[in-house]
């Protein structure tokens, strides 16, 4: 059976992301640091690949102070009812600051 919750770790930052909840309730929990956002399922862009997801969201959107968003790969993974698996996920987190765009990659081990 596909998995359906994923907690991310790494670099200060923690999501969880559950597939398939109830429309209008959160899908996304973001934390970083005293930052945390909630996003449902409408507010997450997916991709789908042949080997998982691409997932962002906008974290920070404002015209005077720039934008931040917050990507990451989910691998589709069978796993037994009642049951965890590990994995790397690849991490993406970007900003853009008057036009000019940051970003890096970075690992988050669970």
């Amino acid at each position: 059976m596909a998995a359906n919750k994923f907690t991310l770790k790494g670099s200060g930052v923690e999501a969880d992301y559950t597939v398939g909840i109830t429309p209008g309730l959160p899908a996304l929990h973001y934390k970083e640091g005293a930052f945390q956002k909630s996003f449902t399922t409408a507010g997450i862009t997916t991709e789908d690949t042949g080997l998982g997801q691409m997932m962002s969201v906008a974290l920070v959107l404002r015209v005077d102070t720039g934008r931040k968003r917050f990507g990451f790969f989910l691998p589709f993974i069978d796993v037994a009812r009642g049951h965890t698996a590990g994995f790397v996920p690849a991490i993406h987190d970007w900003q853009c600051w008057r036009g000019q765009s940051r970003g890096w990659l970075g690992q988050a081990r669970p």
